[in-house]
């Protein structure tokens, strides 16, 4: 690559109570093979002591600037990292995650006007100091070229509903003031990369290559907490997807997709009350259960599907209405491996 023409890319990454690996972190980003970074890091309102772990890397690094502010979570976070990017392109790094040495270098090997950089990443699972990695990619091709409506495809690899294995461009963000909405507890990722999409409409650059370590860190998954909004969550995200296929004019198998993709969610509502249930009174458990079991949303969804994923998503509907919890897990399995519907 010729250095002239190098084009700066900001690195924004938010920093909130990873003393323990924030090191690791910053070290890995320090230490891509394509230096023309600027290195923002947000301490937001850390108690441990990773904001002086930022301040001491900003002594060392000439690329790094440190901001720190009062806690007000991830979106917020990398709203401020935007504000004061000065690069052509801004990528996301979550804190306790590190990357391989070229994933810089690799989403610009891919990046033109209008597309969206996307690169495979491992999942590391890390208990009891045990790691186990798992590959994510799109397809065995080493780079592919997929259009807008593959989103679908996308988000049923794991690979649309994050934001750190991309590459955006900064005049996209700026000129339409597209950020991260700060008033949801999860799914930004999601909404910010369809808000993108509808804009720069060039289609995704696919590098099938893990170059990102996203760390999952004992079993703090996310249907052990308990979300009362999450049902809410779910209902904008799917809208806006459906609202994206409407607008790119995708194809009828597509809509079938998100529409099971989105009963699904909602089906995982349920399971995520039902886990939590010895945490609610028992007669606010059983009034939240039937409302959510009869959502009207649920009751539409079945209506607009079709074949296979109609019968098997009324069977579950059915199971999870009579308790079968259980029996539903593993029919979720079934459908997921066996006739690879999701």
């Amino acid at each position: 690559m010729d250095r002239e023409k190098e084009k700066l890319v900001t690195v924004i990454v938010t920093v909130y109570n990873v003393e323990k690996y924030l090191d690791d972190c910053i070290n890995s980003i320090c230490k891509q093979t394509y230096s023309k970074l600027q290195i923002i890091l947000i301490d937001d309102g850390s108690e441990d002591n990773s904001g002086n772990i930022c301040d001491l890397w900003e002594k060392k690094d000439n690329r790094i600037s440190v901001f720190h502010k009062e806690n007000k979570g991830v979106s917020n976070s990398r709203n401020m990292g935007i504000e004061h990017a000065k690069g052509q392109y801004v990528v996301f790094v979550d804190s306790d995650d590190k990357l391989e040495p070229n994933f810089v270098e690799m989403l610009l090997s891919v990046q033109s006007a209008g597309t969206l950089s996307i690169v495979g990443y491992y999942i590391d699972c890390e208990i009891n100091n045990r790691i186990s990695s798992k590959k994510v990619v799109y397809g065995k091709e080493f780079q592919q070229k997929l259009k807008n409506e593959d989103a679908v495809e996308l988000y049923s690899k794991g690979l649309l509903n994050i934001v750190w294995n991309k590459l955006y461009e900064k005049e996209i963000l700026d000129i339409y003031s597209l950020r991260f909405r700060e008033d949801l507890s999860l799914g930004e990722d999601i909404l910010f990369n369809l808000s993108y999409m509808k804009i720069a409409k060039g289609g995704f650059e696919i590098i099938n290559c893990p170059m990102y370590h996203y760390f999952k860190r004992g079993n703090n998954g996310l249907n052990r907490k308990y979300r009362e909004e999450y049902s809410d969550i779910q209902k904008i995200i799917f809208k806006s997807f459906l609202n994206y296929w409407e607008e790119i004019k995708g194809n009828e198998e597509q809509r079938q997709l998100i529409l099971q993709f989105y009963f699904n969610a909602l089906i995982v509502t349920i399971d995520n009350l039902y886990l939590n249930r010895d945490k609610i009174e028992r007669g606010e458990y059983k009034n939240r259960r039937r409302n959510r079991i009869c959502d009207p949303e649920m009751k539409k969804l079945l209506s607009e599907m079709k074949g296979k994923r109609k019968c098997f998503s009324a069977v579950r509907w059915f199971m999870i209405s009579y308790g079968m919890y259980e029996v539903d897990f593993y029919l979720r399995f079934f459908i997921k491996r066996i006739l690879r519907l999701e």
